[in-house]
């Protein structure tokens, strides 16, 4: 009868190389536990089109703030979204790029562990197309990791605090 805030398929991974795999295809996944990857939770390069909404890519061993494993989430392409997904303990909880870009509310917290440039979130390069700065990014959660974020390659992007007509 519908999304009840529990992911009822949770794929245990027992700490082998990769969750969720789909190289140079969209990738819709939706509410899945995918449980310590020991690499990539989610790995879906070249995706264009790829949603991905209320997973939980969390490495569960060890202590939040001071283990980090892998990556949680690694993403690019066109128009590619990863909205309310979890990916603690992670040195990077989410890798993407592409052209308009969606990451909203997500929780990055306890990943980050800044060796090699691993970061809570690793964002960029992206491109517009629709979207202003190629980017919609709000709403997520950091904290406890070592590293939050780190914007690379990047143009025409305008960050506030507040929203607005072109604001990113």
């Amino acid at each position: 009868p519908g999304y009840s805030n529990t992911n009822l398929i949770t794929i245990d991974v027992q700490q082998n190389n990769n969750g969720l795999t789909s190289a140079n295809r969209m990738l819709v996944a939706r509410a899945l536990n995918i449980k310590d990857a020991k690499d990539y939770g989610v790995y879906a390069p070249g995706g264009d089109g790829s949603k991905l909404d209320k997973l939980d890519v969390s490495w569960t061993q060890g202590t939040l703030g001071t283990t980090f494993q892998g990556q949680g989430i690694y993403v690019t392409g066109k128009a590619v979204s990863v909205t309310n997904c979890t990916a603690k303990q992670r040195r990077s909880g989410l890798n993407i790029s592409g052209t308009d870009v969606v990451v909203k509310n997500n929780n990055f917290n306890g990943s980050g562990g800044c060796s090699s440039n691993q970061y809570a979130v690793n964002l960029g390069p992206t491109t517009a197309d629709k979207l202003a700065g190629g980017l919609d990014f709000a709403g997520n959660t950091f904290g406890k990791g070592k590293c939050g974020m780190w914007i690379y390659q990047m143009k025409d992007l305008h960050i506030a605090d507040k929203a607005g007509a072109g604001v990113n």
